[in-house]
């Protein structure tokens, strides 16, 4: 295991951790305000995180850029 991999590894279980964390606490929470509170991590930190770990598993170059751009279309 090269260490991109372990970077990639470490980027992808703290975003999906982060998106596990947000749509548990979506559920638990009672009140609508509450809950459109827990989704600001999953769309602030979570996706970013796992978009990043594409980036960084595709390597230096025009894949990296593409990977990037497609969620935001």
């Amino acid at each position: 295991m090269t260490i991109r991999h372990l970077c990639v590894l470490a980027l992808l279980f703290a975003g999906t951790g982060v998106l596990v964390l947000s749509a548990v606490c979506l559920v638990a929470l009672p009140r609508p305000y509450q809950r459109l509170h827990a989704l600001a991590p999953a769309s602030s930190l979570g996706v970013p995180l796992v978009a990043l770990a594409a980036a960084v598993a595709s390597g230096p170059g025009r894949a990296a850029v593409k990977r990037g751009c497609a969620g935001s279309r």
